[in-house]
């Protein structure tokens, strides 16, 4: 029974979320998709493929992509692209690219004192807590974050 649940769980939280959402787009009275989908494809064709890499960049940065709904961008993005190929592809190569670069960025900011502006926020403890499994379990404990 136990592993029934455990198993069923999973889907039913998804669905769960995704009802929440829709009463809420409901209750809301928010437009319908084709509304919006209209607004980004005009806001993609007035500022270009720049303001996806951008969001995307944003979003991979450590402590802006915890509040940035960069992945929101993207996904609009690579919506309103799926009638032209062409621009589906390029849509996903700089999503990708800001990720990267993005990416990139924490790694130098972490190479050379990212964790001072962590200890700034407060976040001493969590940090501590890291430092301990990675010395007990070494790069596993990375693979298992």
């Amino acid at each position: 029974m136990r592993r029934t649940l455990t198993i069923i769980a999973f889907p039913l939280a998804v669905l769960a979320v995704f009802g929440l959402l829709y009463a809420i787009w409901l209750a809301l009275d928010l437009p319908p998709e084709e509304t919006i989908i209209a607004a980004a494809r005009s806001s993609l064709d007035r500022y270009g493929l720049v303001i996806v890499f951008i969001c995307a960049y944003l979003e991979a940065l450590l402590l802006i992509g915890w509040y940035f709904p960069g992945t929101l961008v993207i996904i609009f993005a690579l919506i309103v692209a799926t009638a032209e190929p062409v621009r589906y592809a390029e849509t996903a190569a700089l999503g990708g690219l800001g990720l990267y670069c993005g990416q990139v960025t924490n790694f130098v900011a972490g190479k050379y004192g990212w964790y001072r502006l962590l200890l700034a926020f407060g976040l001493r403890a969590p940090l501590e807590r890291a430092k301990r499994r990675l010395e007990k379990y070494g790069l596993s404990a990375i693979f298992t974050t």
